[in-house]
């Protein structure tokens, strides 16, 4: 049976916390053992340490990159495919498609971008993949609260967000992913 496809977002700046790397590090290699990954094909922060962890458990790695990206970050070499692109639009829509559901780690502005474009694009019904937020450390309150807030209004439809998972912990995705797809 062909292994599917984990796509991951999370922060690439070498800024992050020591703690979440090494936890991202951590549940990459756990993912690693059932799944493929596709991410941005960045070699530090969250993005490398995910990489590691899907390396350590040789599993297949695709990374997406910008041709301008290597500016501002160290690209992950040890990919088994790097495909590049000339915009970050690009590269998202390619990380989309080829994603069966998607973990999002802490991160920045990038980050944001990536988490609330695969949002819209549920809550638009335009796919229905399951989506992991990684709340590590509380990252996530304050976009877990505007989402709530929404949810409860009915700007956001219910419905589409039901395959929407919080875990606090790298445990609780391991816990979860059972029951959201077949590995």
């Amino acid at each position: 049976m062909k292994k599917k496809n984990i796509c991951f977002f999370g922060a690439a700046s070498p800024k992050v916390k020591k703690e979440f790397v090494d936890e991202v590090e951590q549940l990459g290699e756990y993912l690693g053992e059932k799944f493929n990954l596709v991410f941005g094909g960045g070699a530090s922060g969250l993005m490398g340490a995910m990489a590691r962890g899907f390396q350590k458990s040789h599993a297949h790695i695709t990374g997406v990159v910008p041709t301008f990206i290597s500016e501002f970050e160290e690209v992950y070499e040890a990919c088994h495919d790097l495909i590049y692109v000339d915009t970050m639009h690009e590269r998202k829509k390619i990380m989309e498609e080829q994603a069966d559901l998607f973990v999002v780690g802490p991160g920045g502005l990038g980050t944001m971008d990536e988490l609330f474009e695969v949002l819209t694009d549920k809550n638009l019904d335009r796919y229905n993949k399951s989506v992991l937020l990684l709340n590590l450390d509380s990252f996530y309150d304050e976009i877990i609260q505007y989402i709530n807030q929404n949810l409860n209004s009915g700007i956001i439809n219910h419905e589409r967000f039901n395959d929407f998972y919080i875990c606090d912990s790298i445990e609780e995705v391991k816990n979860l992913l059972p029951f959201i797809c077949e590995t």
